[in-house]
């Protein structure tokens, strides 16, 4: 075998090596029959090859120039004629290293003799999401204005990022104006990220991008503990009946202008309702609050339910009611 192949080398080697300079010259022919041009920069490098879970941190820089040769009848060509990229795809994480770049041309017969720069550098990092905490700051109260209770929706968000970047994030936040007016709060503000000395934190993506901020205000605040009132619509199963209603907390502290608390005699919960049940339920329910009144620092309330059969309770009250008959007849 080893000698067909030298021999198939050597064969007509004089023909061969003509042939090989014939197509060196038509090369050459062909280079020089050709102008010789350039784009000049800056021209763009577009990345390409990287993955959902990767991002680029560095900026890529543009093209200085791009050195082609072309037909005459083409006429010169621009920078929108060609287009750079680098590919990402086989670039590790967290490593900066070089990357060829390669131009292409949309008209036909160009060809691309040199480019600058060659190489880029190029440094790659994980794509993460992180939840962190919204806090809404407000402007200083006016004179004569008390604030209640704030709530934001949603009270976390997630960011998303190059993970060197979202571990920068200490808080999400935004600030709203409060007017001399004391008008409720009630909107829908866009956060932004911020590290622990406050300077916004850029390219990383909020979700959700706009949080629900409800702050209501008061120009007479006063609060006054009420009780916690069970409501219940619908009714046990046949033959049961509600023995008893717990619900924790059982009083709550309620805030709001003086008028709009003088005729509170209660705080109802929002309707629990039965259907047909025959053991102690427990749930968890939200107050139901009349305008302008709000609950600090209380979301929810547990409701213990307890149910009853009404031939086991009537049982009892009979036999609790025999040895006290009993002792009054030996009286």
């Amino acid at each position: 075998m080893l000698t067909r192949a030298v021999r198939f080398v050597v064969h007509n080697w004089p023909l061969k090596i003509a042939a090989i300079g014939l197509a060196t010259l038509l090369y050459a022919g062909f280079v020089v029959s050709r102008d010789q041009l350039e784009v000049p920069g800056p021209i763009p490098i577009v990345p390409v090859g990287l993955s959902e879970d990767r991002t680029l941190l560095n900026e890529l820089p543009t093209l200085t120039r791009i050195g082609y040769v072309a037909p005459s009848e083409l006429g010169r060509l621009n920078a929108s004629d060609f287009t750079a990229t680098v590919d990402l795809s086989n670039v590790p994480v967290g490593r900066e290293v070089s990357v060829p770049v390669s131009v292409t041309s949309s008209v036909g017969g160009v060809f691309v003799v040199d480019v600058q720069p060659r190489t880029v550098r190029v440094t790659l990092d994980q794509v993460i999401n992180r939840p962190v905490q919204v806090r809404i700051e407000t402007t200083p109260l006016p004179p004569g204005v008390q604030q209640g209770e704030m709530t934001v929706d949603p009270p976390v968000v997630d960011v998303r990022g190059a993970s060197t970047v979202v571990q920068k994030v200490d808080v999400v936040t935004a600030t709203i104006s409060i007017e001399p007016s004391a008008i409720d709060i009630d909107r829908v503000v866009e956060p932004i990220a911020v590290d622990a000395q406050g300077q916004t934190v850029g390219g990383v993506e909020l979700d959700p991008k706009s949080v629900h901020v409800e702050l209501p205000l008061f120009t007479n605040l006063e609060s006054r503990g009420l009780p916690v009132r069970v409501v219940i619509t619908g009714s046990p199963g046949p033959g049961y009946r509600v023995a008893g209603i717990d619900p924790v907390p059982s009083i709550v502290s309620v805030q709001g202008d003086a008028d709009d608390l003088v005729a509170l005699q209660a705080v109802d919960t929002e309707p629990i309702r039965l259907s047909g049940e025959t053991a102690t339920v427990t749930t968890i329910t939200r107050l139901s609050l009349p305008p302008n009144v709000t609950v600090p620092n209380v979301d929810t309330v547990s409701v213990t339910i307890r149910i009853t059969s009404v031939i086991s309770a009537a049982s009892t009250s009979s036999s609790s009611m025999r040895p006290m008959m009993s002792s009054k007849n030996s009286g």
